[in-house]
């Protein structure tokens, strides 16, 4: 959802939305240099880049503390007996023997194959967002501070010191990689002890490292202060800019754990690979706990906090979308990997030990076992097949080129605000056409989008705004405020907006969010058959508020409005209209599009009907039920139609 805006700032240079993502924007705009593409591609391209550098690093990760895993393998060949409660200070010579052998090796494969074949790892490779670096991120912490452990001397001290810098370059990309200190304490200590409180010179130039992979958060003052065209929070003073890296804007979604929530999580976990892989994660777990228990501490640590995280944000616009969810999952996903390959190795190790048939069973298991994550494939191919996912970018694009030349349009909507951003800012499609986000129009910052992108509306509607900007700046602020009042500003504002765009030849648009009938299915309904149009939906608007009075037109699925009752007939519908039953899967995005498109062809059909065109108005009914079987509205019209 947030792909096309990510874009849209690269390409002007702008403020993305809280936190920011400093380093995204920055490895972005080194991206966005390369002449191969579009910019949408090279950023798509490069989060596959970073998720390809995340498999690698999970097998060296595996790798690394694979050794720590060889001896349950040589322990329990032996029946009846039992590991020691204090690890060996040397292999025994039953592990020594195994330390040529290839099972770790087969385990290393197994966890990078897990991850690589990841349901929610491989939707993130596929879309222009941050979730990819993150992964590459703290697979590369998660490497270094496996060296840390494994290491001593400088070599430690090197490793520790990279690892801090990482901290802070992951903490300028995506701030939930905080939820890995609890792990990183839990190591530094298990490694070092008492001592590591002593170490404070050390320990503060980690501090000062940290500190340093910080610095891509200058980038935000920096580049608000130039006023670029999306400039998200406005964060060129303290106080803007700590609200914005913050995320203040969304700790209102942050409470207590919501256990209700943790049924659901688990369906996802459960969900990123078949069965029969899922279940070397508890044999893996049993593989840590006996053999290294840091590592089973370590990444079990991991696992809850990012766990804990999901259960106590939660985003309304998320809890409808599990491809979105997934994302906020990923480090519980790639612990999830390891697990499985150390389950692997464990089983692979048993297996290749066996009796006389040692040879040709340790190949058959070397093989079976490192390969088993390749079954995901097909299972996960459905979710995660993009190839033919263009309808975002087909319905953002279709509507900016159907609607008339200098509209106005007003879209409560980001599934066309975003990649219509981009389109416009990054491709130059229809940069005649002002978007404005009925949303975000709820907060200050924005204003400076509109009078740079709209000044003939912001002179025109310049009172309105100020009297609206003057109360809602008594909520930003924190002062006494009446929400009704606040209200009743952006709706007068909204409306001086359409009536501005209809004096000056700005002939303004509606977007209506279909997704809002969700709310209240049956109300929703009742009041469209009222009002004859769609319900302008909006937190704390009455539906019928804004363009009160007006002629809703279905030219596009953004309706045209007029200050007349004077008919207007119906130009061509000019949507585009690729096949979707080329897909095997639709995921949010595309369920989204398909029922915006229904209940336009819906809309329109009523609009021929009323205008006693039956036959064009069945044309228009069909296509609404051939996008959607269980639309009755469309039904209904055309059982109207084809009455005598």
């Amino acid at each position: 959802m947030d792909s096309g805006e990510l874009a849209a700032v690269i390409a002007t240079g702008g403020v993305s939305h809280p936190s920011g993502s400093p380093l995204y924007l920055l490895v972005g705009a080194l991206v966005a240099v390369i002449p191969l593409g579009s910019l949408i591609v090279r950023l798509n391209a490069l989060s596959a880049v970073c998720a390809a550098v995340s498999v690698a690093l999970t097998f060296a990760v595996f790798g690394l503390i694979s050794r720590q895993l060889q001896g349950v393998n040589a322990i329990t060949r032996q029946r009846g007996s039992r590991p020691p409660r204090r690890r060996p200070q040397g292999p025994s010579p039953a592990a020594d023997r195994l330390l040529s052998a290839p099972w770790p090796v087969a385990g290393a494969i197994a966890a990078a194959l897990a991850w690589m074949t990841n349901r929610a790892l491989w939707g993130t490779a596929t879309v222009t967002e941050v979730y990819a670096l993150h992964a590459l991120l703290f697979s590369l912490l998660t490497a270094l501070l496996v060296l840390y452990a494994q290491t001593g001397g400088e070599a430690r001290n090197r490793a520790l010191a990279l690892a801090s810098l990482v901290t802070g370059l992951g903490l300028s990309n995506y701030p939930p990689l905080g939820l890995f200190a609890p792990a990183v304490l839990f190591l530094l200590l298990r490694v070092e002890g008492r001592a590591f409180w002593t170490r404070w010179r050390r320990n503060l130039a980690m501090l000062a490292l940290i500190a340093i992979g910080l610095l891509p958060y200058a980038l935000l003052p920096i580049r608000a202060s130039a006023d670029p065209l999306i400039n998200w929070g406005n964060p060129s003073n303290w106080r803007n800019f700590w609200a914005h890296v913050s995320g203040q804007q969304y700790q209102v979604f942050i409470g207590g754990p919501q256990w209700s929530a943790l049924g659901r999580l688990l369906s996802l976990w459960g969900a990123q690979w078949p069965a029969i892989i899922a279940l070397f994660m508890p044999l893996g777990l049993w593989a840590l706990w006996r053999a290294r228990r840091t590592w089973f501490w370590f990444t079990l640590l991991i696992a809850l906090a990012n766990l804990l995280y999901a259960m106590t944000y939660d985003v309304s616009d998320v809890a409808g979308a599990p491809s979105d969810l997934n994302t906020y999952l990923l480090p519980l996903f790639w612990v999830s990997a390891l697990w499985i390959g150390a389950g692997v190795a464990l089983a692979a190790g048993r297996v290749g030990a066996l009796g006389s048939w040692r040879v040709p069973v340790s190949a058959l298991a070397f093989g079976a076992l490192a390969l088993l994550p390749l079954l995901a494939l097909p299972a996960n191919w459905e979710e995660d097949d993009r190839r033919a996912y263009t309808y975002a970018d087909d319905y953002a694009r279709g509507i900016l080129n159907a609607v008339a030349p200098n509209a106005l349009m007003l879209a409560p909507d980001w599934t066309f605000v975003s990649p219509a951003w981009y389109l416009q800012l990054g491709e130059g499609v229809r940069p005649d056409v002002t978007v404005l986000d009925g949303e975000l129009l709820r907060h200050s910052w924005y204003f400076s989008v509109v009078r740079q992108r709209a000044p003939w509306l912001y002179d025109a509607v310049g009172e309105s705004i100020t009297a609206y900007l003057r109360e809602l700046s008594k909520y930003e602020n924190n002062e006494p405020y009446d929400g009704n009042v606040i209200t009743q500003k952006y709706v007068a504002m909204l409306n001086n907006f359409i009536a501005a765009g209809l004096a000056q030849g700005h002939p303004p648009y509606i977007l209506v969010n279909e997704d809002s009938k969700a709310i209240d299915p049956a109300r929703m309904a009742a009041l469209a058959q009222q009002l004859g149009r769609p319900p302008y939906m909006t937190i704390g608007v009455a539906p019928d508020a804004v363009g009160r009075g007006l002629q809703w037109a279905p030219e596009t699925p953004a309706f045209r409005l007029y200050n007349d009752r004077a008919p207007h007939p119906l130009p061509p519908a000019q949507i585009p209209s690729r096949p979707f039953s080329v897909l095997a899967h639709y995921d949010d995005i595309t369920r989204s599009v398909i029922r915006r498109y229904a209940e336009f062809w819906r809309w329109r059909g009523d609009a021929l009907r009323g205008a006693q065109d039956c036959f064009e108005a069945r044309a228009a009914y069909q296509q609404a039920l051939n996008l959607a079987a269980n639309l009755p509205e469309a039904r209904a019209g055309l059982n109207a139609c084809q009455s005598p």
